[in-house]
């Protein structure tokens, strides 16, 4: 039976087992600092060797700018999507991939700077992205999406502590 991607559903609670979010120090020490001058607005990763490992390529249904190890799993997770939920996958967008920043109101690098994390759109429509949502509920489109990434070592923003982004999906800590 197919869902309507847009519905408001509960947000899933079995999303993020055994996985966290990839840290800072982690993602420096393995792929080196994206940028030497960073600001709140997106920009490109400059530093190499990083700026040799990104990409841009077709993940089926849209195009995206990351790390080739991540666009290679987002590929594989989104061909998963499309083989369960079709109606999902065909309205599937991005917000962006690769947005070397600060987090929304932090000094703090987002994962995006690396291009390991994606942000997600269903139909055109955003979840949660700065609007300080806290009903619990997310689109169903992001739900039925969200077991697929984490399958494949994904973080769900929603286990966030400080603020909820449903959309966002980020390569996570853990191997």
């Amino acid at each position: 039976m197919a869902l309507n991607p847009t519905a408001s559903v509960p947000i899933p609670n079995n999303i993020n087992i055994g996985l966290t979010s990839a840290k800072r120090s982690t993602l420096i020490s393995c792929l080196g600092v994206p940028r030497l001058d960073v600001t709140n607005s997106c920009q490109p990763i400059t530093n190499e060797p990083l700026k040799s490992l990104i990409v841009t390529q077709s993940v089926g249904p849209f195009r995206v700018t990351g790390l080739n190890l991540a666009v290679k799993s987002l590929k594989d997770v989104l061909a998963r999507v499309k083989q369960a939920h079709p109606e999902v996958y065909e309205k599937l967008g991005t917000a962006g991939m690769a947005c070397v920043r600060y987090i929304r109101g932090t000094k703090t690098l987002s994962n995006h700077s690396w291009g390991c994390a994606i942000d997600l759109s269903i139909n055109g429509k955003l979840d949660g992205l700065g609007r300080g949502r806290h009903d619990n509920n997310t689109l169903a489109g992001l739900a039925a999406t969200a077991r697929f990434f984490q399958e494949a070592g994904w973080f769900g923003g929603l286990g966030f502590s400080s603020f909820w982004a449903v959309i966002h999906f980020e390569v996570s800590e853990e191997p």
